[in-house]
């Protein structure tokens, strides 16, 4: 496969509207969505810093349609040249639309839960959707599609998550994560929103961002709650 994933320093940056703020957070890793653009990506990342996250943009070739395999390799290795540059140990990861099934992947099969502080998957089809029907002609949309031998092989893998270190972040009702149960997360947290937000504007809205600062900091936003095999703890500040 051709193409490189782009690596910047992250760049650091206090909130001074909270008292106390942590600068010293774990690097944030912003994976980006299906067809997503760069600027998207940035824009996250922009957002996460003005709450005193460091961050690190990534940039699929093919611009993440390619296989989620793949993808999630990529991001192993993007994690481990993070780690290696920044002298940490963990990261932090927000995967929005289908890059929070790629950090899926990566945490479920790359040995990615050793390395991860915490993780927000925002609008992630993480059980499969219908509308992955109408991508068919490529490798993620093939994967991606409700009952996919891929969908169903990692649902019968071992839990991949730990409740006190995932949040998902979905609307109630989504034209393109259909079912919205697809981004329900039973071995994690949740926070469900029913705006009529479209799909896309579900990471450029304030709240989200914000609540996804409050986690990857080692809170726990407003209305979140376990998912059926979560263990109910709540995050702990690391």
């Amino acid at each position: 496969m051709t193409g490189t994933m782009k690596y910047k320093q992250p760049e650091r940056g206090c909130d001074a509207h909270v008292p106390g703020e942590d600068c010293s957070s774990l690097p944030t890793l912003v994976v980006p969505g299906f067809g997503a653009p760069v600027w998207h990506t940035k824009w996250i990342a922009r957002e996460l810093r003005k709450h005193g996250l460091g961050t690190v943009t990534l940039e699929f070739p093919f611009m993440g349609v390619g296989d989620m395999n793949d993808s999630a390799e990529r991001l192993l290795g993007e994690v481990e040249t993070a780690c290696d540059r920044l002298h940490v140990d963990r990261v932090n990861l927000v995967g929005y639309s289908m890059g929070g099934t790629i950090a899926r992947v990566y945490i479920q099969r790359f040995g990615g839960a050793k390395r991860l502080g915490r993780a927000t998957f925002v609008g992630a089809p993480l059980d499969g959707i219908y509308t992955g029907f109408a991508v068919l002609h490529t490798p993620a949309g093939r994967q991606v599609r409700r009952g996919s031998d891929f969908m169903r092989d990692l649902n019968e893998e071992n839990c991949w998550c730990e409740s006190d270190k995932c949040l998902s972040i979905y609307l109630t009702h989504d034209i393109i994560i259909l079912p919205s149960r697809s981004a329900h997360l039973s071995c994690g947290y949740n926070l469900e929103l029913i705006w009529p937000v479209f799909h896309w504007g579900l990471v450029f809205s304030p709240q989200v961002i914000s609540a996804t600062a409050e986690f990857l900091r080692g809170g726990l936003p407003a209305g979140a709650f376990p998912g059926e095999h979560a263990d109910g703890r709540e995050p702990a500040l690391t």
